[in-house]
């Protein structure tokens, strides 16, 4: 939860959630997510932490890597979750208000 200019921990009785809900959210990014050309021919594997901070209007507010692998996945797993915001959040909620949260969305990238 965002207060006094920062995230602190706390206990929700909501999380966020894309509209149409989380198998959807996964769905979007397999359809949206391209194995970068670069982490192919160097066989780049695992996964991306993309953090992202869901506003009480359930707008993506920010959204930037928190724990990377390089090779240009970084930069294709921002991409694809930055195109869920065209879709829309449920905001989170705690005792029924709507907060400001990050979470983290996992993205694995198997090399191939």
């Amino acid at each position: 939860m965002y207060k006094a200019g920062q995230f602190v921990e706390a206990v929700l009785s909501k999380e966020p959630e894309l509209i149409g809900g989380n198998s959807l959210m996964e769905t979007l990014i397999s359809l949206n997510i391209r194995y970068p050309d670069i982490a192919r021919q160097k066989k780049i594997g695992g996964t991306v932490l993309v953090s992202v901070v869901i506003d009480t209007d359930g707008n993506m507010a920010d959204a930037y890597i928190h724990e990377g692998i390089g090779g240009g996945c970084n930069d294709e797993a921002l991409r694809a979750v930055r195109l869920l915001d065209q879709t829309g959040f449920e905001p989170a909620e705690i005792k029924g208000k709507a907060v400001t949260v990050k979470y983290d969305i996992p993205i694995t990238f198997l090399p191939k």
